[in-house]
């Protein structure tokens, strides 16, 4: 998981701008000869997460996320399986 911005409940007082970015990259790789090869590939990515945000005057709150997960098998005699 990757989070910008995380709390159980708190309060984010800013005189501005606030930015969170959270990036996730994640690649699992499986291979065999014989057999089956399996490969699972989780992940989640979120800005902001459990905040009141009060801004005092002008100001932009940007919260940005991306998650990269790939799963790649490969086997050269037997079952694939992704």
């Amino acid at each position: 998981s990757a989070i910008g911005m995380s709390s159980s409940s708190l309060e984010a007082n800013a005189n501005g701008n606030v930015n969170a970015l959270a990036e996730l990259s994640n690649t699992v790789t499986a291979s065999t000869v014989t057999g089956a090869a399996t490969a699972n590939a989780t992940g989640n990515a979120v800005g902001i997460q459990g905040y009141d945000i009060n801004l005092a005057g002008n100001g932009v709150i940007t919260a940005n996320a991306s998650a990269n997960i790939v799963a790649q098998s490969s086997t050269i005699n037997g079952e694939l399986e992704v």
